[in-house]
């Protein structure tokens, strides 16, 4: 249940950084994110004005800070969450299909087993679910997605996202290939008893427990993040 609300979280605070590009990410050492405008002392120390109001966050409980920057529109979005066993709770975004002939749901094939569906606000969305071998066909109610929703975040488990090089190590591999411009925005969260031995192509932060790509790509530009960790000692 805990990295289930854990992950709910993340995902939210990484939605509203992509939705608005006038406010500052900081990633903090026990998981959580802070999303608001930053603004950091001299003596190093962060004060946020958040929609909580203002928060003072010692500079030794940030992993990383993501300050604004202007972006293309993110068009790929994936968060991973792998636990000790290597089993993987991933938050994935996916387009909304546009509605036609009065269509009640539509249908995504999504690999692992689906644990919930809901917006960029946090709200659920209402599925169906029937799993088909290792994959788990979803079908999303229309009604359920507020008319101005462009994409949806689907939180599933996933089993064999790593692959097992030897006793001590696995690696992480995704490709993409993505049918117009924009920005694919990649984070992994691991356990901070592991040791990353190598995160290819260089990612925009490579921290205690937390990998994150940000890449601005073209139309069909293959983008290829790979890292490989080291499980055991």
């Amino acid at each position: 249940m805990r990295i289930h609300l854990l992950v709910i979280m993340f995902a939210l605070a990484m939605a509203a950084a992509a939705r608005a590009g006038d406010v500052d990410t900081l990633y903090l050492r026990d998981g959580s994110v802070v999303n608001g405008t930053a603004v950091r002392r001299e003596s190093g120390d962060w004060q946020v004005r958040s929609r909580f109001g203002v928060l003072n966050i010692n500079a030794a409980d940030v992993v990383y800070a993501r300050q604004r920057e202007t972006t293309l529109p993110v068009i790929e979005e994936s968060h991973f969450f792998i636990d000790e066993t290597t089993r993987t709770l991933s938050v994935v975004m996916q387009d909304v299909p546009a509605r036609t002939d009065e269509s009640a749901a539509f249908n995504l094939l999504m690999p692992g087993e689906v644990e919930s569906v809901v917006t960029d606000s946090g709200a659920a969305v209402k599925f169906s679910r029937r799993q088909v071998g290792d994959h788990c066909l979803i079908s999303v109610d229309y009604d359920s997605v507020p008319a101005a929703a462009k994409r949806i975040r689907v939180v599933l488990w996933q089993e064999n996202l790593l692959e097992r090089m030897d006793s001590k190590t696995v690696r992480f591999q995704r490709k993409y290939i993505p049918d117009r411009d924009g920005t694919i925005l990649i984070t992994i969260k691991y356990p901070r008893e592991w040791k990353a031995r190598s995160a290819e192509p260089r990612p925009e932060s490579l921290a205690e427990g937390l990998i994150v790509w940000r890449r601005q790509v073209g139309r069909e530009q293959e983008f290829a993040p790979e890292a490989v960790f080291e499980t055991a000692k």
